[in-house]
């Protein structure tokens, strides 16, 4: 990782993440990168109502105003290709290469979140070895992309090739939770984040507080995410103003709706 400046803002992100369900479509990496993209973070339809679907046009329309994109993607072992989806929708109308091809196409230099929804021990390595040829078409340094899971005992391929990976840590109702739970669920927590597997954890910005009780290396680094909050609330909100101020996070992610939508 690179040396790290002291944050003043870091709101970012075009949300290219698709059949987005339940929690949020947007994700992305490195603060350094993203100061001056701040954007007003919508409010959301209370999930899983809203059901966003995006596209490589969202892409066009506001890739310019972002330092960095967002891509829900599924790998279909069989063709040993990257569907642009939440959910398995259409490999030949949603490839990956549509986006990264509008990518290359734009000139960008935007970072890459990929949240991968299906890593698992059977796709790892081809999956890998899709991506890493992926990059190298569309001439993308694997340091700019992150590759984000729950999985994440099968994210340290990628970390050992060259691309930044983080630990998507699961929504926990903690209120009904008893204190004993709650202290597992840390427990384990701390033990992915040092297994040596991530560079990151990413989480629904309402689990902060949880997070940092965690203790979490020096090491890792903190991408977060939320929703229904007016940016300038977020910015003078203590709250936000705490959040902004930790050297530990690298992004803060914000939504925009846009024209365009699968």
């Amino acid at each position: 990782m690179h040396k790290r400046k002291i944050p003043v803002v870091l709101a970012l992100i075009l949300s290219i993440g698709l059949f987005v369900y339940f929690v949020y479509p947007g994700k992305t990496a490195c603060k350094a990168e993203f100061k001056n993209f701040r954007q007003e973070i919508k409010s959301l339809i209370d999930p899983p109502i809203l059901q966003p679907r995006d596209s490589v046009e969202k892409f066009k329309e506001l890739s310019s105003r972002y330092s960095g994109i967002e891509i829900d993607v599924i790998f279909h072992q069989n063709a040993k290709k990257f569907e642009s989806s939440h959910d398995p929708v259409s490999l030949k109308d949603f490839p990956i290469e549509k986006i990264l091809s509008a990518y290359k196409e734009a000139g960008s230099q935007q970072f890459i979140w990929l949240d991968f929804k299906n890593l698992s021990e059977l796709n790892q390595v081809d999956s890998l070895e899709e991506l890493k040829r992926l990059v190298t078409l569309y001439e993308i340094q694997p340091s700019k992309v992150w590759v984000e899971s729950k999985s994440y005992k099968h994210l340290k391929l990628f970390k050992n090739a060259g691309f930044k990976t983080s630990y998507y840590f699961p929504y926990y109702d903690f209120n009904q939770m008893k204190p004993i739970e709650i202290d597992r669920v840390k427990e384990k927590t701390l033990n992915i984040v040092q297994s040596g597997s991530v560079d990151a954890i990413s989480f629904f910005g309402n689990y902060f507080d949880f997070i940092k009780s965690v203790n979490l290396p020096k090491n890792i680094r903190i991408l977060m995410w939320f929703d229904g909050i007016n940016r300038k609330d977020f910015e003078t909100s203590t709250f936000g103003k705490s959040i902004l101020a930790d050297p530990t996070v690298e992004a803060v992610l914000v939504r925009e709706k846009g024209k365009y939508h699968r």
